[in-house]
Protein backbone atom coordinates (compact mmCIF):
# COMPACT_ATOMS: atom_id res chain seq x y z
CA UNK A 1 0.00 0.00 0.00
CA UNK A 2 1.11 3.44 -0.77
CA UNK A 3 1.24 5.81 2.26
CA UNK A 4 -0.73 9.22 1.75
CA UNK A 5 -0.86 12.55 3.14
CA UNK A 6 -4.16 13.56 5.42
CA UNK A 7 -4.66 16.89 5.40
CA UNK A 8 -7.46 18.22 7.75
CA UNK A 9 -10.07 16.22 9.36
CA UNK A 10 -11.15 13.30 7.06
CA UNK A 11 -14.30 12.12 9.87
CA UNK A 12 -15.11 8.67 9.10
CA UNK A 13 -12.58 7.58 6.38
CA UNK A 14 -10.02 8.89 8.87
CA UNK A 15 -11.37 6.51 11.18
CA UNK A 16 -11.26 3.28 8.56
CA UNK A 17 -7.97 3.98 7.30
CA UNK A 18 -7.03 3.31 10.50
CA UNK A 19 -8.61 0.40 11.13
CA UNK A 20 -7.42 -0.48 7.55
CA UNK A 21 -3.80 0.15 8.68
CA UNK A 22 -2.84 2.32 5.69
CA UNK A 23 0.05 4.21 5.86
CA UNK A 24 -0.24 7.78 5.79
CA UNK A 25 1.10 10.74 7.29
CA UNK A 26 -1.49 13.09 9.04
CA UNK A 27 -0.88 16.90 8.58
CA UNK A 28 -2.73 20.29 9.10
CA UNK A 29 -2.61 23.29 6.22
CA UNK A 30 -0.75 25.04 7.82
CA UNK A 31 2.53 22.60 8.67
CA UNK A 32 2.31 21.96 4.95
CA UNK A 33 2.18 25.53 3.81
CA UNK A 34 5.06 25.86 6.45
CA UNK A 35 6.99 23.03 4.90
CA UNK A 36 6.51 24.02 1.17
CA UNK A 37 4.08 21.73 -1.03
CA UNK A 38 6.19 21.67 -3.69
CA UNK A 39 9.89 20.73 -2.04
CA UNK A 40 11.34 17.92 -3.62
CA UNK A 41 10.30 15.32 -0.89
CA UNK A 42 6.46 16.29 -1.06
CA UNK A 43 6.25 16.23 -4.97
CA UNK A 44 5.61 12.29 -5.44
CA UNK A 45 2.98 12.46 -2.83
CA UNK A 46 -1.18 12.14 -2.93
CA UNK A 47 -3.11 14.23 -0.57
CA UNK A 48 -6.45 13.53 0.81
CA UNK A 49 -8.99 16.49 1.51
CA UNK A 50 -12.30 17.35 2.25
CA UNK A 51 -14.09 18.65 -0.21
CA UNK A 52 -15.29 21.44 2.21
CA UNK A 53 -11.01 22.60 2.96
CA UNK A 54 -11.21 22.25 -1.23
CA UNK A 55 -10.04 26.29 -1.19
CA UNK A 56 -7.02 25.81 1.24
CA UNK A 57 -6.19 22.92 -1.20
CA UNK A 58 -6.01 26.05 -3.81
CA UNK A 59 -4.02 28.23 -2.04
CA UNK A 60 -1.65 26.00 -1.33
CA UNK A 61 -1.10 25.37 -5.28
CA UNK A 62 -1.63 21.77 -5.08
CA UNK A 63 -1.62 20.28 -8.30
CA UNK A 64 -4.93 18.79 -8.61
CA UNK A 65 -3.47 15.27 -10.19
CA UNK A 66 -2.03 14.81 -6.92
CA UNK A 67 -5.32 15.52 -4.84
CA UNK A 68 -7.95 12.63 -3.69
CA UNK A 69 -11.07 14.09 -2.49
CA UNK A 70 -13.45 13.05 0.35
CA UNK A 71 -16.95 13.59 -0.31
CA UNK A 72 -20.17 13.50 1.83
CA UNK A 73 -23.71 12.14 -0.04
CA UNK A 74 -25.07 15.97 0.03
CA UNK A 75 -21.87 17.23 -1.71
CA UNK A 76 -22.25 16.07 -5.36
CA UNK A 77 -23.06 19.50 -6.97
CA UNK A 78 -19.67 20.65 -5.30
CA UNK A 79 -17.87 17.88 -7.20
CA UNK A 80 -19.13 19.18 -10.32
CA UNK A 81 -17.28 22.82 -9.52
CA UNK A 82 -14.53 20.87 -8.27
CA UNK A 83 -13.87 19.21 -11.65
CA UNK A 84 -14.54 21.59 -13.78
CA UNK A 85 -10.92 22.58 -11.70
CA UNK A 86 -9.25 19.82 -12.52
CA UNK A 87 -10.02 17.56 -9.77
CA UNK A 88 -10.65 14.28 -11.10
CA UNK A 89 -10.28 11.83 -8.11
CA UNK A 90 -12.64 11.83 -5.33
CA UNK A 91 -14.63 8.73 -3.25
CA UNK A 92 -17.37 8.83 -0.61
CA UNK A 93 -16.80 8.66 3.32
CA UNK A 94 -18.32 5.79 3.30
CA UNK A 95 -15.79 3.98 0.86
CA UNK A 96 -14.92 0.01 0.65
CA UNK A 97 -11.57 -0.92 0.80
CA UNK A 98 -11.35 -2.64 -2.38
CA UNK A 99 -12.45 0.54 -4.34
CA UNK A 100 -10.44 2.99 -1.73
CA UNK A 101 -7.24 0.52 -3.07
CA UNK A 102 -8.85 1.09 -7.07
CA UNK A 103 -8.81 4.69 -6.82
CA UNK A 104 -5.60 5.17 -5.22
CA UNK A 105 -3.91 2.61 -7.67
CA UNK A 106 -5.80 4.69 -10.52
CA UNK A 107 -4.30 8.26 -9.21
CA UNK A 108 -0.98 6.48 -9.05
CA UNK A 109 -0.85 5.21 -12.47
CA UNK A 110 -1.62 8.61 -13.67
CA UNK A 111 1.09 9.80 -11.77
CA UNK A 112 3.70 7.51 -13.49
CA UNK A 113 2.69 8.00 -16.64
CA UNK A 114 3.32 11.72 -16.48
CA UNK A 115 6.55 10.63 -14.77
CA UNK A 116 7.15 9.20 -17.85
CA UNK A 117 6.42 11.34 -20.35
CA UNK A 118 8.70 13.94 -18.61
CA UNK A 119 11.31 11.77 -18.32
CA UNK A 120 11.29 11.26 -22.26
CA UNK A 121 11.00 14.59 -22.33
CA UNK A 122 13.92 15.88 -20.92
CA UNK A 123 15.99 12.78 -22.15
CA UNK A 124 15.35 13.66 -25.56
CA UNK A 125 15.12 17.56 -26.49
CA UNK A 126 18.02 19.72 -26.63
CA UNK A 127 17.73 22.85 -27.83
CA UNK A 128 20.81 25.15 -27.90
CA UNK A 129 22.39 23.52 -30.63
CA UNK A 130 21.74 26.06 -33.38
CA UNK A 131 25.09 27.29 -34.22
CA UNK A 132 26.16 23.68 -34.38
CA UNK A 133 24.54 24.10 -38.04
CA UNK A 134 26.98 26.56 -39.71
CA UNK A 135 29.04 25.16 -42.27
CA UNK A 136 32.34 26.32 -44.50
CA UNK A 137 31.03 23.90 -47.16
CA UNK A 138 28.64 25.35 -49.47
CA UNK A 139 26.54 22.02 -49.93
CA UNK A 140 26.16 21.72 -46.77
CA UNK A 141 25.10 25.55 -46.35
CA UNK A 142 22.47 25.05 -48.92
CA UNK A 143 21.01 22.06 -47.38
CA UNK A 144 20.66 24.01 -43.85
CA UNK A 145 19.24 26.88 -45.30
CA UNK A 146 16.62 24.36 -47.04
CA UNK A 147 15.82 23.03 -43.66
CA UNK A 148 15.36 26.15 -41.95
CA UNK A 149 12.27 26.77 -43.96
CA UNK A 150 11.07 23.00 -43.90
CA UNK A 151 11.22 23.60 -40.23
CA UNK A 152 8.48 25.88 -40.33
CA UNK A 153 5.95 23.78 -41.38
CA UNK A 154 4.43 20.37 -39.97
CA UNK A 155 5.91 18.83 -43.50
CA UNK A 156 7.16 15.02 -42.71
CA UNK A 157 10.92 15.16 -43.52
CA UNK A 158 13.36 12.23 -44.43
CA UNK A 159 17.06 12.40 -44.13
CA UNK A 160 19.03 10.06 -45.43
CA UNK A 161 22.94 9.66 -45.27
CA UNK A 162 25.83 7.47 -44.76
CA UNK A 163 25.87 5.67 -40.50
CA UNK A 164 27.59 8.75 -38.43
CA UNK A 165 26.87 11.82 -40.66
CA UNK A 166 24.48 13.52 -38.29
CA UNK A 167 21.00 12.57 -38.87
CA UNK A 168 19.96 12.60 -35.38
CA UNK A 169 21.29 15.35 -34.65
CA UNK A 170 20.24 17.40 -37.32
CA UNK A 171 16.29 15.88 -36.24
CA UNK A 172 17.09 17.52 -32.87
CA UNK A 173 18.18 21.22 -34.28
CA UNK A 174 15.43 20.63 -36.84
CA UNK A 175 12.83 20.34 -33.83
CA UNK A 176 14.92 23.34 -32.09
CA UNK A 177 14.31 25.97 -35.10
CA UNK A 178 10.44 24.72 -35.52
CA UNK A 179 7.15 26.22 -33.90
CA UNK A 180 7.46 22.76 -31.99
CA UNK A 181 10.29 23.31 -29.91
CA UNK A 182 8.63 23.98 -26.80
CA UNK A 183 6.80 20.49 -27.25
CA UNK A 184 8.74 17.21 -26.56
CA UNK A 185 11.43 15.51 -29.13
CA UNK A 186 10.93 11.69 -28.81
CA UNK A 187 13.09 9.19 -30.64
CA UNK A 188 13.28 5.97 -31.65
CA UNK A 189 15.85 3.67 -33.50
CA UNK A 190 13.45 1.22 -35.34
CA UNK A 191 16.68 -1.09 -35.71
CA UNK A 192 17.71 -1.96 -32.14
CA UNK A 193 13.90 -2.74 -31.34
CA UNK A 194 12.75 -6.43 -32.39
CA UNK A 195 9.64 -6.49 -34.74
CA UNK A 196 7.71 -7.87 -31.82
CA UNK A 197 8.21 -4.73 -29.84
CA UNK A 198 8.37 -1.73 -32.18
CA UNK A 199 4.95 -1.65 -32.22
CA UNK A 200 4.35 -1.26 -29.00
CA UNK A 201 6.92 1.18 -28.97
CA UNK A 202 5.71 3.28 -31.15
CA UNK A 203 1.70 2.93 -30.66
CA UNK A 204 1.78 1.99 -27.23
CA UNK A 205 -0.08 -0.94 -25.76
CA UNK A 206 -3.23 -2.07 -23.82
CA UNK A 207 -3.14 -4.07 -20.57
CA UNK A 208 -3.56 -7.54 -21.56
CA UNK A 209 -2.33 -7.19 -25.20
CA UNK A 210 0.31 -9.36 -24.94
CA UNK A 211 2.16 -11.89 -22.26
CA UNK A 212 4.08 -9.24 -20.18
CA UNK A 213 1.67 -6.52 -21.07
CA UNK A 214 0.60 -6.01 -17.28
CA UNK A 215 -0.17 -2.43 -17.78
CA UNK A 216 -1.30 0.42 -20.19
CA UNK A 217 1.82 1.60 -21.95
CA UNK A 218 2.11 5.38 -23.76
CA UNK A 219 3.99 4.53 -27.12
CA UNK A 220 6.18 7.38 -28.34
CA UNK A 221 3.75 9.01 -30.88
CA UNK A 222 1.80 9.93 -27.98
CA UNK A 223 4.90 10.86 -25.76
CA UNK A 224 5.64 13.22 -28.44
CA UNK A 225 2.11 15.22 -28.84
CA UNK A 226 2.66 18.43 -29.86
CA UNK A 227 5.94 18.18 -30.23
CA UNK A 228 8.03 15.66 -32.92
CA UNK A 229 8.67 12.17 -32.95
CA UNK A 230 11.98 10.95 -34.64
CA UNK A 231 12.46 7.49 -36.62
CA UNK A 232 16.15 6.40 -36.91
CA UNK A 233 16.81 3.85 -39.48
CA UNK A 234 13.17 3.67 -40.58
CA UNK A 235 13.73 1.01 -43.58
CA UNK A 236 14.29 -1.10 -40.75
CA UNK A 237 10.88 -1.67 -39.92
CA UNK A 238 8.46 -4.91 -39.87
CA UNK A 239 6.17 -5.09 -42.54
CA UNK A 240 3.34 -4.56 -40.24
CA UNK A 241 5.03 -1.42 -38.92
CA UNK A 242 4.85 0.39 -41.95
CA UNK A 243 1.28 -0.25 -42.54
CA UNK A 244 0.40 1.41 -38.96
CA UNK A 245 2.91 4.18 -39.90
CA UNK A 246 1.50 4.93 -43.08
CA UNK A 247 -1.86 5.34 -41.27
CA UNK A 248 -0.67 7.62 -39.22
CA UNK A 249 1.14 9.83 -41.65
CA UNK A 250 -2.16 9.62 -43.45
CA UNK A 251 -5.12 10.28 -40.71
CA UNK A 252 -3.05 11.57 -37.65
CA UNK A 253 -4.48 8.78 -35.51
CA UNK A 254 -3.68 5.02 -34.86
CA UNK A 255 -5.15 2.03 -32.15
CA UNK A 256 -2.54 0.93 -29.89
CA UNK A 257 -1.58 -2.78 -29.96
CA UNK A 258 -4.20 -4.76 -27.93
CA UNK A 259 -6.91 -1.51 -28.62
CA UNK A 260 -9.93 -0.79 -30.48
CA UNK A 261 -10.39 2.77 -29.47
CA UNK A 262 -8.51 5.35 -32.77
CA UNK A 263 -6.14 7.75 -31.30
CA UNK A 264 -5.68 11.26 -32.49
CA UNK A 265 -2.04 12.62 -32.07
CA UNK A 266 -0.79 16.05 -33.32
CA UNK A 267 2.89 15.25 -34.20
CA UNK A 268 5.49 16.06 -36.55
CA UNK A 269 7.60 13.25 -38.07
CA UNK A 270 11.29 13.22 -38.84
CA UNK A 271 12.96 10.04 -40.36
CA UNK A 272 15.88 8.84 -41.29
CA UNK A 273 18.07 6.08 -42.91
CA UNK A 274 21.32 5.42 -43.67
CA UNK A 275 19.89 3.70 -47.03
CA UNK A 276 18.55 4.91 -49.95
CA UNK A 277 14.35 4.10 -49.62
CA UNK A 278 13.53 4.33 -53.56
CA UNK A 279 16.31 1.48 -53.82
CA UNK A 280 14.57 -0.62 -51.32
CA UNK A 281 11.43 0.13 -52.51
CA UNK A 282 12.27 -1.00 -55.94
CA UNK A 283 14.04 -4.30 -54.25
CA UNK A 284 10.32 -4.87 -52.43
CA UNK A 285 11.92 -4.48 -48.96
CA UNK A 286 9.76 -1.04 -48.42
CA UNK A 287 6.56 0.28 -49.37
CA UNK A 288 6.40 2.28 -51.95
CA UNK A 289 3.12 4.23 -50.63
CA UNK A 290 4.95 5.00 -47.63
CA UNK A 291 7.72 6.04 -49.16
CA UNK A 292 6.12 8.89 -50.61
CA UNK A 293 4.46 9.70 -47.32
CA UNK A 294 7.96 10.24 -45.94
CA UNK A 295 9.62 11.52 -49.00
CA UNK A 296 7.84 14.84 -48.74
CA UNK A 297 10.75 16.96 -47.99
CA UNK A 298 14.02 14.68 -48.04
CA UNK A 299 17.43 15.53 -47.77
CA UNK A 300 20.70 13.46 -48.30
CA UNK A 301 23.67 14.53 -45.77
CA UNK A 302 26.83 14.19 -48.01
CA UNK A 303 29.72 11.98 -46.06
CA UNK A 304 32.63 13.72 -44.62
CA UNK A 305 34.84 12.88 -47.10
CA UNK A 306 33.06 14.86 -49.56
CA UNK A 307 33.03 17.84 -47.34
CA UNK A 308 36.40 17.97 -45.78
CA UNK A 309 36.58 21.77 -45.42
CA UNK A 310 34.39 21.37 -42.61
CA UNK A 311 37.40 19.46 -40.79
CA UNK A 312 38.68 22.10 -38.69
CA UNK A 313 35.41 23.67 -37.88
CA UNK A 314 33.79 20.06 -36.58
CA UNK A 315 37.31 19.86 -34.66
CA UNK A 316 36.80 23.03 -33.25
CA UNK A 317 33.50 22.02 -31.96
CA UNK A 318 34.67 18.41 -30.76
CA UNK A 319 37.46 20.06 -28.16
CA UNK A 320 34.83 22.55 -27.00
CA UNK A 321 32.46 19.87 -25.93
CA UNK A 322 35.38 17.97 -24.35
CA UNK A 323 36.68 21.04 -22.52
CA UNK A 324 32.72 21.72 -21.18
CA UNK A 325 32.62 17.78 -20.30
CA UNK A 326 35.85 17.12 -18.78
CA UNK A 327 36.63 20.52 -17.56
CA UNK A 328 39.79 20.49 -19.83
CA UNK A 329 41.35 23.63 -21.42
CA UNK A 330 42.27 22.49 -24.96
CA UNK A 331 43.22 25.50 -27.62
CA UNK A 332 43.05 24.10 -31.07
CA UNK A 333 45.07 21.42 -32.85
CA UNK A 334 48.50 22.05 -34.77
CA UNK A 335 48.86 22.61 -38.57
CA UNK A 336 50.34 19.30 -39.11
CA UNK A 337 47.83 17.65 -36.86
CA UNK A 338 44.94 19.55 -38.72
CA UNK A 339 46.79 18.34 -42.44
CA UNK A 340 46.66 14.88 -41.14
CA UNK A 341 42.70 14.81 -40.16
CA UNK A 342 41.93 16.47 -43.55
CA UNK A 343 43.68 14.19 -45.49
CA UNK A 344 41.78 11.33 -43.88
CA UNK A 345 38.74 9.51 -45.47
CA UNK A 346 36.69 9.57 -42.31
CA UNK A 347 34.70 5.93 -43.29
CA UNK A 348 32.72 6.66 -40.35
CA UNK A 349 31.90 10.56 -40.96
CA UNK A 350 31.59 12.53 -38.14
CA UNK A 351 31.43 10.35 -35.32
CA UNK A 352 34.49 8.53 -36.14
CA UNK A 353 36.07 12.69 -36.26
CA UNK A 354 34.80 12.78 -33.00
CA UNK A 355 36.29 9.73 -31.80
CA UNK A 356 39.51 10.61 -33.05
CA UNK A 357 39.92 14.04 -30.96
CA UNK A 358 38.00 12.58 -27.63
CA UNK A 359 41.17 9.72 -27.83
CA UNK A 360 43.85 12.41 -28.75
CA UNK A 361 42.37 14.45 -25.55
CA UNK A 362 43.52 11.64 -23.26
CA UNK A 363 47.03 11.30 -24.90
CA UNK A 364 47.92 14.57 -25.34
CA UNK A 365 49.73 16.18 -22.71
CA UNK A 366 50.12 19.86 -24.30
CA UNK A 367 46.66 21.87 -24.55
CA UNK A 368 46.74 21.85 -28.25
CA UNK A 369 46.43 18.48 -30.22
CA UNK A 370 49.59 17.54 -31.68
CA UNK A 371 50.11 14.25 -34.76
CA UNK A 372 51.55 12.07 -32.06
CA UNK A 373 48.30 12.05 -30.00
CA UNK A 374 46.49 10.85 -33.71
CA UNK A 375 46.03 7.16 -34.37
CA UNK A 376 49.03 6.18 -36.92
CA UNK A 377 46.76 5.71 -40.04
CA UNK A 378 46.43 9.19 -39.86
CA UNK A 379 49.72 10.57 -38.97
CA UNK A 380 51.41 8.10 -42.05
CA UNK A 381 49.00 10.32 -44.20
CA UNK A 382 51.61 13.67 -43.52
CA UNK A 383 55.42 14.47 -42.78
CA UNK A 384 56.35 16.52 -40.06
CA UNK A 385 55.07 19.92 -41.53
CA UNK A 386 51.88 18.43 -42.53
CA UNK A 387 52.54 17.87 -46.23
CA UNK A 388 50.61 14.82 -47.86
CA UNK A 389 52.98 11.99 -48.13
CA UNK A 390 51.91 9.21 -51.00
CA UNK A 391 51.46 6.32 -49.09
CA UNK A 392 52.85 3.20 -50.59
CA UNK A 393 52.32 -0.61 -49.77
CA UNK A 394 55.55 -2.15 -50.74
CA UNK A 395 53.92 -5.61 -50.02
CA UNK A 396 52.16 -5.09 -53.09
CA UNK A 397 54.04 -5.09 -56.67
CA UNK A 398 54.60 -2.09 -58.33
CA UNK A 399 51.68 -2.19 -60.48
CA UNK A 400 49.40 -2.57 -57.54
CA UNK A 401 50.88 0.10 -55.51
CA UNK A 402 50.79 2.75 -58.66
CA UNK A 403 47.20 1.58 -59.26
CA UNK A 404 46.12 2.29 -55.74
CA UNK A 405 48.09 6.16 -55.35
CA UNK A 406 46.73 6.87 -58.81
CA UNK A 407 43.09 6.05 -57.71
CA UNK A 408 43.28 7.80 -54.64
CA UNK A 409 44.42 11.05 -56.21
CA UNK A 410 41.91 10.77 -59.13
CA UNK A 411 38.98 9.93 -56.23
CA UNK A 412 40.19 13.29 -54.74
CA UNK A 413 40.90 15.19 -57.89
CA UNK A 414 37.49 14.71 -59.04
CA UNK A 415 35.31 14.95 -55.63
CA UNK A 416 37.49 18.13 -55.51
CA UNK A 417 36.85 19.42 -58.66
CA UNK A 418 32.98 18.78 -58.44
CA UNK A 419 32.52 20.52 -55.43
CA UNK A 420 34.01 23.46 -57.10
CA UNK A 421 31.46 23.46 -59.73
CA UNK A 422 28.43 22.31 -57.51
CA UNK A 423 28.46 19.12 -58.93
CA UNK A 424 27.83 20.63 -63.09
CA UNK A 425 29.01 17.57 -64.85
CA UNK A 426 29.88 19.54 -67.90
CA UNK A 427 31.55 22.11 -66.06
CA UNK A 428 33.76 19.10 -64.50
CA UNK A 429 34.17 17.98 -67.50
CA UNK A 430 35.78 21.21 -69.08
CA UNK A 431 37.74 21.81 -66.16
CA UNK A 432 39.38 18.40 -66.12
CA UNK A 433 39.44 18.47 -69.89
CA UNK A 434 38.26 14.67 -70.71
CA UNK A 435 34.91 14.00 -71.76
CA UNK A 436 31.65 13.75 -70.67
CA UNK A 437 31.38 9.95 -71.12
CA UNK A 438 34.70 9.28 -69.48
CA UNK A 439 33.51 11.42 -66.42
CA UNK A 440 30.83 9.28 -65.88
CA UNK A 441 33.05 6.12 -66.26
CA UNK A 442 35.38 7.33 -64.14
CA UNK A 443 32.49 8.61 -60.96
CA UNK A 444 30.88 5.23 -61.63
CA UNK A 445 34.11 3.79 -60.90
CA UNK A 446 34.78 5.75 -57.43
CA UNK A 447 30.86 5.76 -56.67
CA UNK A 448 30.94 9.46 -56.28
CA UNK A 449 27.19 10.57 -56.95
CA UNK A 450 27.30 14.13 -58.26
CA UNK A 451 23.91 14.87 -56.36
CA UNK A 452 25.69 15.28 -53.15
CA UNK A 453 27.56 18.10 -54.64
CA UNK A 454 24.05 20.38 -56.48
Amino acid sequence: MTPLVLLGSLGTLEEKMRVWKWPCEKLSFKDLSSQGADSPSRLSQVFLCSLTDLAQVQALNLASSRVLLVIEENEMEKLTLASSKGFRYWVHQNVALADFEAVVKQLFDSLAGSAELDYHRRRDIHTDISDEFEFRSSKMNKLVQELERAALTKTTILIEGETGVGKSHLAKWLHSVSPRRKGPFISLHCGVVSDELVESELFGHEKGAFTGAVKKKLGRFELAESGTIFLDEVSTLSASAQIKLLQVLQDSSFQRVGGEQDVSVDVRVIAATNERLKDLVQVGKFREDLYYRLNVFSVLIPPLRQRLEDVELLVKRSLENINAKYGLSFTGVEPSALAALKLHAWPGNIRELQNVIERASILEKSNVITLESLPSDLVEQVDTEGRPKVVVDIEKSLADSRSKVIEDFERQYLTGLLEKTNGSIQNTAMQAKVGVRQLHKLLSKYQIKKELYK
